[in-house]
Protein backbone atom coordinates (compact mmCIF):
# COMPACT_ATOMS: atom_id res chain seq x y z
CA UNK A 1 0.00 0.00 0.00
CA UNK A 2 1.56 3.31 -0.59
CA UNK A 3 2.34 5.14 2.24
CA UNK A 4 4.96 7.38 1.19
CA UNK A 5 4.66 10.09 3.46
CA UNK A 6 5.11 10.87 6.81
CA UNK A 7 3.42 13.73 8.49
CA UNK A 8 6.46 15.91 10.77
CA UNK A 9 5.09 17.77 14.12
CA UNK A 10 5.06 21.01 12.29
CA UNK A 11 2.30 19.31 10.30
CA UNK A 12 4.64 19.56 6.77
CA UNK A 13 4.55 16.34 5.04
CA UNK A 14 8.12 14.74 4.31
CA UNK A 15 8.54 11.56 2.35
CA UNK A 16 9.55 8.63 4.47
CA UNK A 17 12.80 8.08 2.49
CA UNK A 18 13.72 11.87 3.12
CA UNK A 19 12.74 11.81 6.58
CA UNK A 20 14.80 8.39 7.21
CA UNK A 21 17.70 10.14 5.64
CA UNK A 22 17.87 13.35 7.33
CA UNK A 23 15.43 14.66 10.09
CA UNK A 24 14.16 17.88 8.47
CA UNK A 25 13.69 19.28 12.27
CA UNK A 26 17.27 18.99 13.32
CA UNK A 27 15.05 16.97 16.33
CA UNK A 28 13.36 13.51 15.77
CA UNK A 29 9.93 12.92 17.05
CA UNK A 30 10.69 9.05 17.06
CA UNK A 31 13.80 7.36 16.90
CA UNK A 32 14.98 6.37 13.35
CA UNK A 33 14.03 2.65 13.86
CA UNK A 34 11.02 3.26 15.04
CA UNK A 35 10.03 5.14 12.08
CA UNK A 36 11.73 2.91 9.35
CA UNK A 37 9.55 -0.42 11.34
CA UNK A 38 6.53 1.59 10.72
CA UNK A 39 7.04 2.27 7.25
CA UNK A 40 8.12 -1.85 7.01
CA UNK A 41 5.07 -3.00 8.17
CA UNK A 42 2.96 -1.75 5.25
CA UNK A 43 1.85 -4.35 3.12
CA UNK A 44 2.52 -4.37 -0.10
CA UNK A 45 -0.39 -4.70 -2.60
CA UNK A 46 -0.14 -8.31 -4.57
CA UNK A 47 -3.12 -8.56 -6.21
CA UNK A 48 -4.95 -10.61 -3.91
CA UNK A 49 -6.66 -9.38 -0.85
CA UNK A 50 -6.10 -10.46 2.62
CA UNK A 51 -8.86 -11.28 5.28
CA UNK A 52 -8.22 -8.05 7.21
CA UNK A 53 -8.77 -5.75 4.38
CA UNK A 54 -11.75 -7.35 3.06
CA UNK A 55 -13.15 -6.69 7.25
CA UNK A 56 -12.79 -2.67 6.15
CA UNK A 57 -14.66 -0.66 3.42
CA UNK A 58 -14.33 -1.34 0.29
CA UNK A 59 -13.60 2.65 -0.68
CA UNK A 60 -10.97 2.73 2.50
CA UNK A 61 -9.10 0.11 0.89
CA UNK A 62 -9.46 0.95 -2.62
CA UNK A 63 -8.07 4.41 -1.70
CA UNK A 64 -4.90 2.62 0.71
CA UNK A 65 -4.23 1.08 -2.78
CA UNK A 66 -4.59 3.58 -5.22
CA UNK A 67 -3.25 6.33 -3.50
CA UNK A 68 0.13 7.85 -2.32
CA UNK A 69 -0.91 8.77 1.88
CA UNK A 70 0.21 10.27 4.67
CA UNK A 71 0.42 9.66 8.09
CA UNK A 72 1.49 11.24 12.00
CA UNK A 73 4.05 8.09 12.84
CA UNK A 74 2.73 8.58 16.58
CA UNK A 75 -0.56 7.41 15.56
CA UNK A 76 0.48 4.04 14.43
CA UNK A 77 1.56 3.54 18.37
CA UNK A 78 -0.54 1.13 18.95
CA UNK A 79 -0.59 -0.59 15.61
CA UNK A 80 3.08 -1.15 16.83
CA UNK A 81 1.84 -1.93 19.90
CA UNK A 82 0.15 -4.47 18.87
CA UNK A 83 2.88 -6.19 16.12
CA UNK A 84 5.49 -5.79 18.77
CA UNK A 85 2.85 -7.95 21.28
CA UNK A 86 2.39 -10.67 18.15
CA UNK A 87 6.38 -11.11 18.02
CA UNK A 88 7.03 -11.84 21.71
CA UNK A 89 4.36 -14.47 21.68
CA UNK A 90 6.17 -16.17 18.38
CA UNK A 91 9.01 -16.06 19.50
CA UNK A 92 7.63 -18.95 21.26
CA UNK A 93 7.52 -21.14 18.46
CA UNK A 94 10.16 -23.47 16.57
CA UNK A 95 10.77 -23.18 12.98
CA UNK A 96 9.09 -26.02 11.58
CA UNK A 97 6.54 -26.74 8.84
CA UNK A 98 2.60 -26.91 9.87
CA UNK A 99 2.27 -30.33 10.16
CA UNK A 100 5.38 -31.18 12.21
CA UNK A 101 4.94 -28.66 14.34
CA UNK A 102 1.32 -30.06 15.17
CA UNK A 103 2.04 -33.52 15.46
CA UNK A 104 5.26 -32.87 17.53
CA UNK A 105 4.81 -29.51 19.64
CA UNK A 106 1.03 -29.23 19.65
CA UNK A 107 1.36 -25.44 17.66
CA UNK A 108 1.61 -23.58 14.94
CA UNK A 109 2.33 -19.77 14.77
CA UNK A 110 1.79 -17.32 12.23
CA UNK A 111 0.79 -19.32 9.56
CA UNK A 112 0.13 -18.00 6.28
CA UNK A 113 -2.42 -18.92 4.08
CA UNK A 114 -3.73 -18.44 0.50
CA UNK A 115 -6.57 -19.98 -1.54
CA UNK A 116 -6.35 -18.15 -4.53
CA UNK A 117 -8.89 -15.14 -4.32
CA UNK A 118 -7.98 -14.05 -0.49
CA UNK A 119 -5.43 -14.68 1.56
CA UNK A 120 -4.08 -14.36 5.55
CA UNK A 121 -2.16 -14.93 8.18
CA UNK A 122 -3.46 -16.66 11.28
CA UNK A 123 -1.83 -16.03 14.67
CA UNK A 124 -1.92 -19.52 16.29
CA UNK A 125 -3.70 -23.02 16.31
CA UNK A 126 -2.88 -25.37 19.30
CA UNK A 127 -3.70 -28.78 20.21
CA UNK A 128 -4.65 -30.06 23.43
CA UNK A 129 -6.25 -33.11 24.13
CA UNK A 130 -7.02 -33.88 20.56
CA UNK A 131 -8.88 -30.97 20.21
CA UNK A 132 -7.60 -28.40 17.40
CA UNK A 133 -8.07 -24.55 19.21
CA UNK A 134 -7.38 -21.35 16.51
CA UNK A 135 -6.64 -18.35 18.69
CA UNK A 136 -6.31 -14.67 17.44
CA UNK A 137 -4.27 -12.04 19.28
CA UNK A 138 -5.74 -8.72 19.99
CA UNK A 139 -4.74 -5.70 21.63
CA UNK A 140 -8.12 -3.43 22.72
CA UNK A 141 -8.65 -0.85 24.84
CA UNK A 142 -10.82 -1.68 27.73
CA UNK A 143 -13.61 0.63 25.81
CA UNK A 144 -13.48 -2.06 23.15
CA UNK A 145 -14.16 -4.39 25.65
CA UNK A 146 -17.44 -3.25 26.34
CA UNK A 147 -20.67 -2.65 25.43
CA UNK A 148 -22.35 0.11 27.18
CA UNK A 149 -20.96 1.09 30.38
CA UNK A 150 -19.75 -2.04 32.11
CA UNK A 151 -18.03 -5.18 31.17
CA UNK A 152 -19.40 -8.63 30.64
CA UNK A 153 -17.28 -10.87 28.84
CA UNK A 154 -20.52 -12.66 27.68
CA UNK A 155 -21.80 -9.85 25.23
CA UNK A 156 -18.49 -8.13 23.60
CA UNK A 157 -18.81 -7.62 20.45
CA UNK A 158 -16.68 -10.33 18.64
CA UNK A 159 -18.86 -10.05 14.95
CA UNK A 160 -16.21 -8.92 13.17
CA UNK A 161 -13.59 -11.12 14.66
CA UNK A 162 -15.66 -13.90 14.39
CA UNK A 163 -16.36 -13.55 10.65
CA UNK A 164 -11.99 -12.92 10.48
CA UNK A 165 -11.39 -16.36 12.54
CA UNK A 166 -13.91 -18.41 10.88
CA UNK A 167 -12.43 -17.29 7.02
CA UNK A 168 -9.21 -18.22 8.44
CA UNK A 169 -10.77 -21.40 10.32
CA UNK A 170 -11.54 -22.05 6.38
CA UNK A 171 -8.68 -21.69 4.55
CA UNK A 172 -6.73 -24.00 7.06
CA UNK A 173 -9.31 -26.87 6.88
CA UNK A 174 -8.92 -26.50 3.24
CA UNK A 175 -5.45 -26.19 2.98
CA UNK A 176 -4.72 -29.11 5.41
CA UNK A 177 -7.45 -30.84 6.08
CA UNK A 178 -7.56 -30.13 9.93
CA UNK A 179 -10.40 -29.62 11.41
CA UNK A 180 -10.16 -26.60 13.89
CA UNK A 181 -12.61 -27.29 17.12
CA UNK A 182 -12.76 -24.55 18.78
CA UNK A 183 -11.70 -20.86 18.15
CA UNK A 184 -10.95 -17.99 20.68
CA UNK A 185 -9.45 -14.49 20.68
CA UNK A 186 -6.83 -13.56 23.59
CA UNK A 187 -7.34 -10.02 24.05
CA UNK A 188 -4.18 -8.03 25.81
CA UNK A 189 -5.97 -4.98 27.34
CA UNK A 190 -3.85 -1.80 26.54
CA UNK A 191 -5.09 0.22 29.40
CA UNK A 192 -5.42 -2.84 31.87
CA UNK A 193 -4.83 -1.97 35.48
CA UNK A 194 -6.05 2.00 35.06
CA UNK A 195 -8.83 3.49 36.93
CA UNK A 196 -10.72 3.97 33.57
CA UNK A 197 -10.86 0.38 32.94
CA UNK A 198 -11.61 -0.94 36.63
CA UNK A 199 -14.57 1.67 36.53
CA UNK A 200 -15.65 -0.49 33.17
CA UNK A 201 -15.57 -3.51 35.24
CA UNK A 202 -12.79 -4.36 33.06
CA UNK A 203 -10.11 -5.95 36.53
CA UNK A 204 -8.27 -8.36 34.27
CA UNK A 205 -5.04 -7.61 31.93
CA UNK A 206 -5.76 -10.53 29.72
CA UNK A 207 -8.81 -12.41 28.57
CA UNK A 208 -9.36 -15.46 26.42
CA UNK A 209 -12.89 -15.15 25.04
CA UNK A 210 -14.80 -18.18 22.63
CA UNK A 211 -15.33 -16.89 19.91
CA UNK A 212 -18.46 -18.47 17.98
CA UNK A 213 -18.66 -21.03 14.79
CA UNK A 214 -20.50 -19.28 11.29
CA UNK A 215 -21.49 -21.72 8.67
CA UNK A 216 -18.91 -21.87 5.80
CA UNK A 217 -22.19 -20.55 3.52
CA UNK A 218 -22.10 -17.31 5.34
CA UNK A 219 -18.34 -16.48 5.75
CA UNK A 220 -17.70 -17.61 2.28
CA UNK A 221 -20.84 -15.14 0.91
CA UNK A 222 -19.75 -12.24 2.93
CA UNK A 223 -15.64 -12.61 1.80
CA UNK A 224 -16.34 -13.55 -2.04
CA UNK A 225 -18.98 -10.81 -2.38
CA UNK A 226 -16.26 -8.03 -0.91
CA UNK A 227 -13.61 -9.47 -2.56
CA UNK A 228 -15.47 -8.91 -5.46
CA UNK A 229 -16.44 -5.16 -4.71
CA UNK A 230 -12.67 -4.70 -4.28
CA UNK A 231 -11.00 -6.18 -7.15
CA UNK A 232 -14.06 -4.70 -9.38
CA UNK A 233 -13.26 -1.34 -7.96
CA UNK A 234 -9.54 -1.73 -8.77
CA UNK A 235 -10.50 -2.31 -12.19
CA UNK A 236 -12.83 0.31 -12.72
CA UNK A 237 -10.54 3.48 -11.67
CA UNK A 238 -12.24 6.00 -13.24
CA UNK A 239 -14.82 5.29 -10.80
CA UNK A 240 -14.68 5.67 -7.13
CA UNK A 241 -16.41 2.71 -5.44
CA UNK A 242 -19.31 3.27 -2.83
CA UNK A 243 -18.63 5.06 0.37
CA UNK A 244 -18.24 2.84 3.51
CA UNK A 245 -21.15 2.16 5.14
CA UNK A 246 -22.11 3.69 8.17
CA UNK A 247 -21.32 1.10 10.03
CA UNK A 248 -18.00 0.51 8.51
CA UNK A 249 -17.46 4.18 9.22
CA UNK A 250 -18.33 3.67 12.98
CA UNK A 251 -20.99 6.55 12.69
CA UNK A 252 -18.14 9.07 11.16
CA UNK A 253 -15.65 8.07 14.07
CA UNK A 254 -13.39 6.31 12.17
CA UNK A 255 -13.15 8.96 9.37
CA UNK A 256 -12.41 11.75 12.12
CA UNK A 257 -9.97 10.17 13.50
CA UNK A 258 -8.54 6.85 12.43
CA UNK A 259 -9.47 6.96 8.62
CA UNK A 260 -5.77 7.69 7.09
CA UNK A 261 -7.02 8.60 3.70
CA UNK A 262 -10.04 10.48 4.45
CA UNK A 263 -8.76 13.64 2.17
CA UNK A 264 -9.33 11.06 -0.73
CA UNK A 265 -13.00 10.88 0.25
CA UNK A 266 -16.04 13.17 -0.24
CA UNK A 267 -17.62 11.85 2.81
CA UNK A 268 -14.27 11.28 5.02
CA UNK A 269 -13.22 14.96 3.99
CA UNK A 270 -16.29 16.26 5.80
CA UNK A 271 -15.24 14.92 8.76
CA UNK A 272 -11.14 17.13 9.14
Amino acid sequence: MPLTHYRCPDNQAISITDCLSTCRLGSRCLTKSTLRVIAETQRPWDGIPHVTQLLNGTMLEYLKITRDYCIKPKDRAFALLGSSHHKMLEATMYEKGPSMMLEYDGFVSELELNIGWVQGTLDLIEREDNTMVMVDYKCWGSNRLCRGSKFDPSQVDLAEVSLQMNMYRIMAEHTYNWHIDQLQVQCTVRDGGLAVATKRGVTENMYLLPVSRLHDDVVLAYFQAKAKLLQDALAHKDQLPEPCSNEERWGGNRCRNYCEVAGFCSIGVQYL
